[in-house]
């Protein structure tokens, strides 16, 4: 369970932050380990992955591109899927939550592609694929980030789990999410899949993995019934009492679309919401000691708000907002940890931005300090990542 989708926003954290490393300015550094791909007739340079922090190597790495959408823009992207319905015969054997699932305006985290000759861009279009009462997920999901650089959108699709008894996700396949899209988007026209290209080359046929509890868990609630499921995961069972974590198979492919998709501004205000409670967890502290800590209680609750005009502005923001309680298990000490986090995305035919402002403050005790973590992102017309923490607070 990872606490960084956990987060506490209060003003006073910026004078108590100790400055940290940051990457600010117009553009941040190119990342290392650019490449170019055939995409139907056009050459495409871009970086493989999409990142939450513009770091080097590994550590920059979030998930991989696995969608490539010549001259389309996102929003037309968005407008075209969200008129599907969930009846899908071919997909019947999905678990529930996925089974039948709409799409929607996604909650998620702010991330950024690299895509040249523009550079780094943002997420402002996020679309999720769940049950209509539950943008989170119930407990399943598709999760779809798309980043739009010039006259192309390249995009990242993963399948994820809602973790039991938290607001964490778990990625489970690149795979199924972007054959799943391709399906999706012949459902729309018949024409625009061209082909999977290669994009990058995963290490010994994976990237990333699994942690081998949440893999347990899909095993325990999907078998025996729901083997072809288990089949197009590529998860293995579940290896007791150790549970490693388990590679998420990856073949660095990314389907290639030149779909006929016309963006028609129109005026739309959608509000969705969601809420999750925490049983026990227990996790490290994500900064600092890394203490041993458990998380309990909630509800917290989630509102999305999406804008568009008629001039072709669409706006997005998305909160987080309620309170846990969060136990020192070395001490005993249970402390309230107030959530606040605000995101938000902007895009119109010339300009793209995407904004992340998201911390997390460890109340001070009698007996021990305070202790805070603040993270700034963004990517677009301005790319910045400031990570700022205190772990002496008087």
């Amino acid at each position: 369970m990872h606490i960084r989708r956990c987060r506490v926003l209060t003003l006073p954290l910026l004078a108590m932050a100790i400055a940290a490393p940051t990457i600010a300015g117009q553009s941040a550094p190119a990342p290392a380990g650019v490449v170019t791909i055939d995409a139907g007739r056009d050459q495409l340079t871009l970086w493989p992955f999409i990142t939450t922090n513009y770091l080097p190597g590994d550590s920059g790495k979030s998930d991989p591109i696995n969608l490539v959408f010549l001259n389309t823009d996102p929003r037309a992207i968005r407008q075209e899927l969200m008129q599907l319905g969930g009846d899908r015969a071919a997909w019947s054997y999905l678990p529930t939550g996925a089974n039948g699932c709409v799409w929607m305006d996604g909650m998620g985290y702010e991330q950024a592609a690299y895509l040249e000759p523009e550079g780094w861009v943002g997420d402002e279009v996020q679309l999720v694929c769940a049950t209509p009462d539950s943008p989170l997920g119930k407990e399943y999901r598709f999760h779809v980030r798309l980043f739009r650089s010039g006259s192309h959108t390249i995009g990242g699709a993963h399948f994820e789990i809602n973790v039991p008894g938290t607001a964490e996700h778990e990625v489970l396949s690149w795979e199924l999410a972007r054959e799943f899209v391709t399906d999706e988007i012949a459902r729309l026209d018949e024409e625009a899949f061209q082909a999977d290209t290669p994009v990058f080359q995963p290490t010994n046929g994976s990237f990333r993995t699994v942690r081998g509890l949440i893999n347990g868990y899909v095993w325990q609630t999907n078998y025996p019934g729901n083997l072809p499921f288990l089949g197009a995961l590529g998860l293995p069972p579940p290896q007791p009492p150790a549970f490693p974590p388990v590679p998420i198979p990856a073949s660095g492919l990314a389907a290639v679309f030149a779909p006929a998709f016309t963006y028609l501004p129109v005026r739309s205000d959608v509000t969705l919401t969601d809420s999750r409670s925490y049983g026990v967890q227990s996790t490290p502290k994500p900064f600092c000691d890394g203490t041993p800590i458990q998380i309990t209680g909630g509800p917290l609750t989630f509102t999305l708000r999406v804008q568009t005009n008629p001039s072709g502005k669409y706006q997005r923001t998305y909160t987080v907002a309620g309170s846990l309680k969060v136990k020192t298990l070395s001490t005993g000490v249970v402390q309230d940890a107030l959530i606040s986090e605000i995101h938000r995305g902007m895009l119109t035919d010339n300009y793209g931005q995407v904004s992340e402002e998201v911390s997390q403050i460890l109340l001070a005790t009698d007996t021990a300090a305070g202790q805070s973590l603040y993270v700034a992102f963004g990517a677009g017309q301005t790319d910045y990542w400031t990570p700022q923490q205190n772990c002496a607070i008087d």
